[in-house]
């Protein structure tokens, strides 16, 4: 998957349902351009082939939108990431998933799940179907504390700007399990 065939681009202050029914007008044939991730407050990125791309963005244009072009590399979230999902597939189910008392949040699905074999599905899923932050930011509403785990921290600032006065943490290293070990305990 390169930036040589393939694009992403983040749309802000849009319809969910103008972004789809621009991304469903655009695609046909081999191009391509779908929601990889449902962000919050109407927040997208669409992923596909740059030309597909290019053509939604024109149009997007015209719904008076903010249009950020983006580096690819994260997020396709799409039917594109279906080879890898297959490559890695038998690597992921040697893998014995615990279930757990503190639930996970599902990326695919936005909801929270606890049983093991669930979590491995939903992590697999997570490849190649949409992200939902949208409902990722739902499944925490009645949490005190929030703690991502890495890679990265992009959570933390939307977290930050929806809910005031919850204790957040990233998790990228050893030394932030030890800080926030230390602090909630």
């Amino acid at each position: 998957i390169t930036d040589e065939k393939y694009a992403q681009i983040a749309v802000t202050h849009c319809k969910k349902d103008i972004v789809e029914k621009i991304c469903s007008e655009v695609t046909a044939g081999d191009d391509f351009v779908v929601v990889s991730v449902y962000g919050a407050q109407e927040n997208y990125i669409l992923s596909g082939t740059i030309t597909a791309v290019e053509t939604a963005k024109k149009l997007l244009k015209k719904e008076d939108v903010i249009i950020k072009k983006l580096k690819l590399g994260s997020g396709l979230h799409s039917f594109v990431m279906d080879d890898i999902v297959k490559s890695i597939k038998m690597y992921l189910e040697k893998i014995d998933v615990k279930s757990t008392n503190i639930p996970f949040v599902s990326g695919a699905i936005g909801q929270t799940l606890t049983e093991g074999e669930v979590i491995l599905a939903s992590l697999m899923q997570h490849i190649h179907a949409p992200s939902h932050v949208d409902a990722i930011v739902s499944a925490f509403e009645a949490c005190d504390v929030i703690i991502q785990v890495g890679p990265g921290d992009w959570l933390l600032p939307l977290f930050e700007s929806v809910f005031h006065g919850k204790t957040l943490y990233t998790i990228q290293n050893l030394s932030d399990i030890e800080r926030c070990s230390k602090e909630l305990v």
